[in-house]
């Protein structure tokens, strides 16, 4: 059984890690769509309007609409949560970012090293 509707009402002042995770692999998060706060880091995979709402924190009539307008509008909601699938496997995908690392890592280095400023 997958996920249908997960909700993210975080607080800035909780001093815990927020963190959205998603594998990408996973069919349970296939199709969930996401309902959050603008807190942390979130916004970067739940964008309002494109992978999911996001509502300011504290505004817990604003989250109830929120997730009214996802659950009334579920293919609209679907259609997010696959826009965020995709996102996350285009700038979230750990080989990715690790070829993206060497790569950039490499390119400093070479230029480092050409400049004379290792040995």
């Amino acid at each position: 059984m997958s996920a249908a509707l997960t909700t993210a009402p975080a607080e800035a002042q909780e001093r815990r890690p927020t963190v959205v995770n998603l594998v990408t692999g996973s069919p349970r998060f296939s199709e969930t769509f996401f309902v959050s706060t603008d807190v942390t880091r979130i916004p970067e995979v739940v964008r309002d309007g494109e992978t999911g709402p996001v509502v300011g924190q504290h505004d817990p009539k604003a989250l109830a609409a929120a997730l009214g307008r996802s659950i009334q509008d579920a293919a609209a909601a679907r259609n997010r949560a696959g826009e965020a699938r995709c996102l996350i496997e285009s700038e979230y995908d750990a080989a990715k970012n690790a070829a993206r690392s060497r790569r950039v890592f490499g390119h400093h280095a070479n230029n480092r090293v050409r400049a004379g400023g290792a040995s």
